[in-house]
């Protein structure tokens, strides 16, 4: 079976502000986070996914600085399920550039 592969982004505009990446709408995987720091100064991300139907948030990352130049990357692949939402926030407005892959509709 062939595999339904996607990528989403995100460049949060405002400092301090939770951006919603991506809302699981089957039982998917994601397979990588690359954060890139294209601010002039250092930042901090975190990044996290707010499980579906609650209020419970699990940190994939927090509170983790990126220099001025570089990049973070989240290894390991991640599975969630319909209705989990993937989100980012950082400290400073138009800092970051985050892009996801994953994998769509991965069988339950």
């Amino acid at each position: 079976m062939a595999q339904d592969f996607r990528r989403h982004t995100a460049a949060p505009t405002q400092a301090n502000t939770t951006v919603s990446v991506y809302t699981a709408d089957s039982n998917d995987c994601i397979v990588g986070i690359h954060g890139a720091n294209v601010a002039a100064t250092q930042i901090t991300i975190s990044v996290w996914v707010r499980l579906s139907g609650t209020s419970t948030d699990m940190y994939l990352i927090k509170d983790a600085p990126i220099p001025v130049g570089s990049s973070l990357s989240i290894d390991g692949k991640f599975n969630v399920a319909s209705g989990d939402i993937l989100r980012v926030s950082t400290d400073t407005a138009n800092g970051l550039n985050l892009f996801v892959s994953l994998v769509d509709e991965i069988s339950a």
